[in-house]
């Protein structure tokens, strides 16, 4: 259900966290406190002060930020829109680029080339897009269902229709099987 989080509104995240908290199973615990305090909530730290020989010691904790904080991992919102969640189409011209280049450190001419076919195939999405023919997002059947599925679950949540709880049981039994 960690990766549930992800899903949640954005203002519902540190609610599904002590959720987590309050129901991990043994053994378990280090994660999520390791996970709540790198990715949530953050942690505290010692301040160390300068004091007179006479005064009492005092102790002060200062909240340090998650190192990632929701706001750049949460994909609640992207689901609902249907967005891309990952960097897949980065990915996927990198591994074109790698395959039309035919190895990792190309002469500039052979770069050259591939960049002006690499052209030609974007004038002409463009054109086709100019016209009312948008690209076709090829995607299999699974996870096209996995994200009907998702959507719907964000849409409950963001609506009030499930509880922080249910949509963490929910969103963590689809993205555990993806199908």
């Amino acid at each position: 259900m960690v990766d549930s989080l992800a899903f949640l509104p954005l203002e519902d995240v540190s609610a599904g966290m002590n959720y987590l908290k309050h129901n991990t199973p043994e053994g378990m615990e280090p994660f999520v406190t390791y996970f709540d305090q790198t990715y949530v909530t953050g942690t505290y730290r010692r301040v160390q002060r300068q004091q007179d020989d006479n005064e009492i010691p005092r102790v002060q904790l200062r909240l340090i930020p998650p190192r990632f904080p929701p706001e750049i991992w949460n994909v609640h919102e992207a689901t609902i829109r249907d967005e891309s969640r990952t960097n897949n189409l980065c990915e996927g011209w990198n591994n074109r680029y790698s395959r039309l280049v035919g190895h990792s450190h190309p002469t500039i001419w052979r770069a050259i080339q591939w960049i002006q076919a690499d052209h030609a195939v974007v004038a002409t999405q463009l054109v086709l897009e100019s016209r009312g023919e948008p690209p076709k997002k090829r995607q299999k059947r699974v996870y096209k269902n996995l994200q009907t599925r998702m959507k719907n679950l964000c849409q409950d949540r963001r609506d009030g229709r499930k509880s922080v709880e249910e949509f963490l049981h929910g969103a963590g039994h689809n993205i555990r099987w993806k199908s």
